[in-house]
């Protein structure tokens, strides 16, 4: 069977998951992509080329969240911001590879400057922030990327616990899960 680079990048994503991503080597990618010797190098020039198209395909993936997604206009701010916290969080509670890779890559040293991405999927989620600062002007003094941060360096934590079985994923949890990042949203532009 052929090894595309789909499936390298899954085994990347499954080799972070498992091992974590520092310990990921191109010889353990070879493996669990069932490639052997060089032939990780028929597809990608590097391990920081595959290591990039992997967070792409992240990336992608969770743009898919917020593409066409509308704020339902007879919501309130709580509920509005609730709705889009719930989606993004749901996504990294039912892909747990992909979380902890996306994590990971985040945390590594010496990537790639990723800024100025077009398919940034913070471009979707940024612009539903945008009009619910036009209705309801929450942020105050805080700039909209002081919340971007926080919700994206908190969130794929908190569905860690629930992904790694640390707590059981009930309703009430995901509640308390939302109480505490909204107090800590509320705490940025009180």
């Amino acid at each position: 069977m052929a090894v595309n680079q789909n499936d390298i990048i899954q085994a990347t994503i499954r080799c972070a998951y498992q091992y974590s991503l520092p310990e990921v080597t191109v010889k353990l990618i070879g493996k669990e992509a069932g490639i052997k010797g060089q032939g990780l190098y028929n597809h990608f020039e590097s391990k920081m080329d595959i290591l990039v198209a992997c967070f792409n395909y992240c990336d992608r993936n969770l743009s898919n969240l917020f593409e066409g997604y509308q704020l339902d206009p007879n919501d309130d701010l709580q509920t509005s911001l609730k709705k889009l916290w719930m989606r993004y969080f749901t996504y990294f509670v039912n892909h747990p590879e992909e979380c902890a890779f996306y994590r990971q890559f985040r945390e590594l040293k010496d990537i790639p400057d990723m800024s100025g991405r077009e398919d940034s999927y913070f471009k979707g989620f940024r612009r539903l922030i945008d009009e619910l600062e036009e209705k309801h002007h929450f942020l105050g003094k805080i700039p909209s990327n002081v919340l971007l941060y926080y919700v994206r360096s908190t969130t794929p934590y908190l569905a860690r616990a629930i992904s790694e079985n640390i707590v059981g994923d009930t309703p009430e949890l995901r509640e308390n899960m939302w109480q505490l990042i909204s107090g800590g949203m509320s705490a940025l532009w009180n």
